[in-house]
C-alpha cells in the first residue's frame, strides 16, 4: 500500500491518498478503506480502480488526526 499525504494548513486539514499497486490487488473488482475516520464502515469509503489496475481512495482529516501510517 501506498501512503501520501497533502497538508492543507490553511484549512486545517490533510489530505491522505491511499493505492493498491496492481500486484497487491491482481484479483479485486472492488477494494474498501475502513479507519476510525469512517466508522470502520466498509462500504462508506470505496476505492476507485484505475485503467492501470490501481485501487486508490483520498480522504481528508483534520490535522493531528492524519494518524501514522507506513
Amino acid at each position: 500500500m501506498s501512503i501520501k499525504k497533502e497538508y492543507l494548513k490553511a484549512k486545517g486539514t490533510c489530505k491522505v491518498k491511499f493505492s493498491l499497486s496492481p500486484d497487491v490487488a491482481a484479483s479485486a473488482e472492488k477494494a474498501y478503506l475502513v479507519g476510525d475516520f469512517n466508522n470502520w464502515d466498509p462500504k462508506q469509503t470505496p476505492m476507485i480502480k484505475r485503467r492501470n489496475g490501481i485501487h486508490s481512495a483520498t480522504v481528508e482529516l483534520p490535522l493531528g488526526n492524519e494518524g501514522v501510517f507506513n
